[in-house]
């Protein structure tokens, strides 16, 4: 699963590279051609001011020689009408434009004239009207408006600026060029050279939708990999903690009935049937391993009831300390031999609480029972103290014990079901993982909070507050 979303990702990214190249690929045909859209144009326009000094006039007429006859021919040129060529069958004396006198030889010497001042002095380029063609093929194929444009000579010699304030040629992919005049016996070949400083914003503004896109699957992608990858590793503990639980119950079961079987054959025997001593001794066996079972039933019977939401509980208004006592009190009976040592901190002017008196009990004999449980010392210490939160609104149980502690990966997962503390041996540690599960549903179902604090080898303490008017007639 992991290779299919690297994949995917890889796609995805080179996707989106792709699409930015074409952007660029489009953005640099656009500006080729607009380039040279403007560099024709600027040409033209250059011709056109080369020929427009020479004005000639549309008025040209021929004194032919007494001898011989004359003919020439008229065409229209971008400044005017004028002769294009003259045949003559004689000699002309002359010609005349406007009734003034002129050779022919003079009309192209002119002509020649201007080119080569022309050609030798590019700086006469008109740069307004230049810029003004520039902008009209830079709007024409969609381009920025923000836009710098020189016009270079060999070795990128800056001789006009046309637009902006570039004083130096930046060489990245942001600048362009485009050959605006050939070189001649008169002068070097010029170039049109173009920078855009916003292209890249351009880019990216034009590929925004594909960077959305782009952005909002690698998310879901990555949401639904790590969604399912949480629920496959949930189902995965889930699944193990159940078969824990299921080896478990059939350990803790297995146990007290084969206990309950060896005491019942051992009453039977001939040997054992008149000696009451040992007979009190085995039907004390077959009490406490019942009593342990019918724990064990009860444990997983109260667990199901409360998944089902179906728990009912019996309020009444009672103090905490009275059940802190008789939980001690239990515990203690059925731990004798672990001589636990119990200390009690009570306010003396305790408040009432309105509490279910059973499942409460039962509640501070689970956690008495896990300290124990979880504890090396000899003997066990178990301190309880009580006291209102600052608000006042709370009554807070602190459980403290001496024991193993739980480390910090592990604490926050104490109160789920089937959480066991014990580690890898399933059956180092007695119980089904549904003792905590049931303390906080009912602390829960109290409409209270709980949570635990630990420290390893050092013991754990569990924290309980419960509201101090949930009842029926506040």
């Amino acid at each position: 699963m992991s290779l299919a979303l690297i994949g995917i990702l890889a796609l995805q990214t080179y996707w989106f590279l792709a699409a930015i190249e074409l952007k660029e690929e489009e953005f640099d045909r656009a500006v080729a051609t607009s380039l040279s859209f403007a560099t024709a144009e600027i040409r033209k326009n250059a011709v056109e001011e080369l020929f427009d000094p020479l004005a000639v006039s549309p008025t040209v007429s021929a004194e032919p020689a007494p001898s011989g006859n004359t003919t020439f021919k008229k065409d229209t040129l971008p400044d005017g009408s004028v002769f294009e060529s003259i045949s003559t069958y004689s000699n002309i004396d002359s010609l005349s434009r406007n009734g003034k006198e002129f050779w022919p030889t003079d009309i192209f010497g002119s002509l020649f004239g201007h080119m080569g001042h022309m050609l030798t002095k590019r700086s006469v380029l008109n740069a307004v009207k230049a810029d003004s063609i520039l902008q009209t093929a830079i709007r024409l194929y969609g381009l920025p408006a923000r836009y710098e444009a020189i016009v270079v000579g060999p070795g990128f010699q800056i001789n006009d600026t046309l637009h902006g304030e570039l004083k130096t040629l930046p060489l990245n992919h942001s600048t362009y060029e485009a050959l605006l005049f050939e070189g001649s016996l008169f002068s070097s070949p010029q170039f049109l050279v173009v920078h855009f400083p916003g292209k890249k914003q351009v880019i990216l503004t034009q590929t925004l939708p594909f960077v959305v896109m782009f952005l909002v699957l690698c998310v879901v992608i990555l949401y639904i990999y790590i969604s399912t990858l949480r629920r496959l590793l949930r189902q995965k503990k889930l699944s193990q903690m159940k078969t824990d639980f299921i080896n478990n119950m059939t350990h803790e079961f297995k146990t007290p009935i084969a206990s309950i079987s060896l005491a019942a054959d051992s009453i039977v025997n001939e040997k054992i049937i008149n000696q009451p001593d040992i007979i009190r001794q085995y039907s004390r066996i077959i009490k406490e391993e019942n009593h342990r079972m019918n724990r064990h039933i009860e444990s997983v019977l109260q667990s199901a009831v409360l998944e089902a939401g179906k728990l009912e509980l019996r309020r009444e208004k009672l103090l905490l300390s009275e059940l802190i006592e008789f939980a001690s009190d239990r515990v203690s009976f059925h731990l004798q031999e672990k001589q636990i040592r119990f200390e009690h901190s009570v306010p003396e002017n305790e408040p009432y609480v309105y509490a279910d008196y059973t499942h409460f009990t039962n509640v501070i004999s689970n956690i008495f029972e896990n300290a124990v449980k979880y504890n090396n010392a000899e003997p066990p210490l178990i301190r309880t103290s009580l006291k209102l939160t600052e608000d006042g609104n709370y009554i807070e149980l602190r459980i403290t014990d001496n024991g193993i502690g739980i480390s910090r990966e592990k604490l926050p997962f104490i109160f789920d079901k089937f959480m066991r503390v014990s580690g890898g041996d399933i059956h180092n540690t007695k119980g089904f993982g549904l003792g905590l599960f049931y303390v906080r549903s009912i602390v829960e179902l109290h409409k209270g909070n709980i949570k635990a604090e630990s420290t390893v080898n050092k013991g754990t303490t569990i924290i309980i507050q419960l509201p101090l008017k949930l009842n029926e007639h506040e």
